[in-house]
Order: structure tokens, then sequence, then C-alpha cells
């Protein structure tokens, strides 16, 4: 059975290192890649560190390359502190964590939705982990064309959008739904303005996916299927 969470799971269990360093295998990591993390983890004194995804656009429409809505950035809280993660690029100390992680692992639920290591990374933070974000290790991933389409981003976000109402306390439901569909509406308006003056608009199209994705999560559609 396909399943990332199951092969990264996998690698946590037949890791012996006091660190351990994740890439995904369609990504090329700069030459100064893992001592950058090093870097960053002997200096920080965090847990994790996040390093940086650059989006290659090579056979992409114009538009693709000038948004360029593949690459990632690092996810914050409204307090500026780091509460979640990826493993496209990523350290971890398995010492320092060792009591988390005999209990926290990737959801096997989410393999094929995607979202496992954002839960993964969540629940780590909540039993004490710090993450930090390092700009100068970066990794470079190729958009392949299947990926380099409007609709494939919005499938991303609206499940990024139900990854991250999972990750909040089931009571946020009640107050979530409007707050999301306040948010929806507004990005949407955003977007409206800003194609009509000819601006870049799908970025916020993509933020409203995500909040509708929040809301659908909260009234009880579980998370897509994206590969």
């Amino acid at each position: 059975m396909r399943n990332i969470a199951i092969a990264r799971n996998a690698c946590l269990d037949a890791c012996s290192a006091p660190l351990a360093a994740f890439i995904d295998d369609d990504e090329t990591a700069a030459p100064d890649w893992i001592a950058s993390l090093l870097h960053a983890w002997s200096t920080s004194g965090a847990q994790v560190i996040l390093g940086r995804v650059q989006a290659i656009y090579e056979a992409a429409p114009a538009w693709a390359a000038r948004a360029d809505l593949h690459s990632i950035t690092p996810p914050r809280h409204a307090d500026g502190s780091i509460t979640t993660g990826y493993t496209c690029n990523a350290l971890i100390d398995r010492t320092a964590l060792e009591l988390a992680l005999q209990d926290v692992r990737f959801n096997p639920a989410f393999g094929r939705s995607g979202g496992e290591d954002t839960i993964f990374f969540h629940h780590l933070h909540q039993r004490g982990a710090t993450l930090h974000y390092c700009d100068d290790a970066v990794v470079y991933e190729k958009v392949p064309p299947d990926r380099a389409r409007l609709r494939w981003l919005l499938a991303r976000a609206f499940r990024s959008g139900q990854s991250h109402a999972r990750m909040r306390q089931r009571a946020a439901a009640l107050h979530g739904v409007p707050v999301a569909l306040a948010k929806m509406l507004l990005l949407s308006v955003m977007a409206g303005w800003r194609l009509a003056i000819g601006q870049e608009w799908r970025r916020p199209v993509l933020r409203a996916t995500l909040q509708a994705g929040i809301a659908a999560r909260f009234v009880g559609i579980r998370e897509s299927r994206l590969y």
C-alpha cells in the first residue's frame, strides 16, 4: 500500500543517529544545505530546524514562475512562533525529543491526502519542541507540469486548510466556521479587486480556498486525497 506516512515512520524507527534530516525525493539540496541546518541547530537551541524550499519552473506557464506559489515559507503563529512544519526540508533533534518521539508519529490516515507532516510537527510543538526557520538551508524542487496549474494549487490549499482545522481544538469549531467563512469572503473580494486593477490575484484566491478547507473540516468533511 502506497502511504508516505508509513515510509516516514520507518525512517524514524531505523534512524540511530542523534539528528535526522528529511528531504523529499524530488528535491535537490544546495551544497551547503546540511551544514546550514546544523549551524542553525547549534546556534538557535531549537529541536527542529526548517529550511527553505525554492520552486524551479522549467515547463510551467509564465504566471506560475511570476507568482511563485509553489515555494514554501515557514508557517508562523500570530505571536511569531512556529507551531508546525514540513518534511521537505527539516532537521530533527532525536535525542532532545526522544520522549516525545515515543508517542508522536506520522499518521497513516493522512498518507494519501497529505498533511501528515503538518500534524506531526504540530504535535511535537505541543510536547515542547521549539521550531526554528533557517533561510540559508535551501532545497530546490522542480514543478512538474501537472502541478503547475491553478487547479492543483487550489486542491492543495483546500487540503491544507483541512489540516489546519484538525490541529485546532474541537471546541474551536463553533466559532471557527464563521471566522473562516468571513475570511474567505474578504479574501475573495481582495482577489476580485486585484484582478480588476491587474495585480496578482491568485494568492488571495488560494488563501480563500484554505479558509474554505478550514470550514469544511470543522463541519466534518474529511481530508481530500491529494496524492
